[in-house]
């Protein structure tokens, strides 16, 4: 009776080390959500800017604002050359920070200042209905 349960107990473990032992990483060590392929910088760009456009109509601005989300998602994908956000380096980490502020800017640039503010009190009162209905990103502020 030993051994049977004993030769269950090791099978069973055999197949939970096997399954985990099968979760590699995709090729060239990209992360995927949902076994979907990482998208690239201008697809990044053209979501980032729909999404905005959701948020607050862009109307003429939008091929401006999709120009400079891709110019920056470009920028960042160079910065972060596939690494993880935690795996980032000091300097890479200050560079990502320079390269936020200067995007602000340039969206503000490519906005206006009416329809950027616009944007910004939308965004952050999306913010704020996320956090109230528990909806917040776990260990962030949500933004």
């Amino acid at each position: 009776m030993k051994r049977i349960l004993t030769a269950a107990a090791a099978l069973l473990f055999s197949v939970a080390i096997f399954a985990q032992s099968n979760d590699s990483p995709p090729p060239g060590g990209q992360q995927t959500r949902g076994g979907r392929p990482p998208m690239s910088a201008d697809q990044r760009a053209k979501r980032e800017t729909d999404q905005m456009n959701s948020l607050t109509p862009l109307g003429d601005a939008f091929t401006k604002v999709l120009d400079v989300n891709t110019q920056t998602a470009k920028q960042r994908e160079s910065i972060m050359n596939g690494a993880r956000r935690s795996d980032l380096t000091e300097d890479q980490k200050a560079q990502l920070k320079s390269l936020n502020e200067s995007h602000k800017a340039n969206l503000k640039a490519a906005m206006g200042p009416d329809l950027y503010a616009k944007y910004e009190a939308a965004r952050k009162a999306q913010g704020d209905q996320r956090r109230n209905e528990g909806g917040g990103q776990p260990g962030g502020n949500g933004n």
